[in-house]
């Protein structure tokens, strides 16, 4: 190891090459490294992968009724999920007993409770 003094009282140190031995041993640590890399990158896509493929089987699993539903009645979708859920279709007027409703026929569903005064 060479010391070379510098103006300002720093000292630098210097090495000389790696040599045959030491690029032997950077070459082989790269390799080892890329290796641990592909090994670890193609772990991870195969655990993106299988949750991938779990989202998407949830999804058509649960959806199954609703497409069967959809094939038998001809319904869009929007009108099927309105179906399910108890809404009357878009654009009907609503047939409460009230009469009040708003312009587009739709009833506003919501949660109330009575107060004691």
């Amino acid at each position: 190891m060479k010391q070379i003094p510098h103006s300002h009282g720093t000292v630098y140190t210097t090495t000389r090459p790696l040599g045959i031995l030491g690029t032997v041993a950077a070459v082989i640590g790269l390799i080892i490294a890329a290796v641990f890399g592909a090994v670890f990158f193609v772990a991870l896509m195969g655990l993106l992968l299988v949750v991938g493929l779990i989202v998407a089987a949830r999804v058509w699993w649960t959806t199954r009724e609703l497409r069967a539903e959809l094939r038998r009645s001809g319904a869009t979708i929007d009108e099927a999920l309105r179906q399910r859920a108890g809404a009357p279709p878009f654009g009907s007027q609503s047939q409460g007993t009230s009469g009040t409703g708003n312009q587009s026929g739709q009833t506003i569903e919501g949660e109330y409770r009575e107060v004691d005064r």
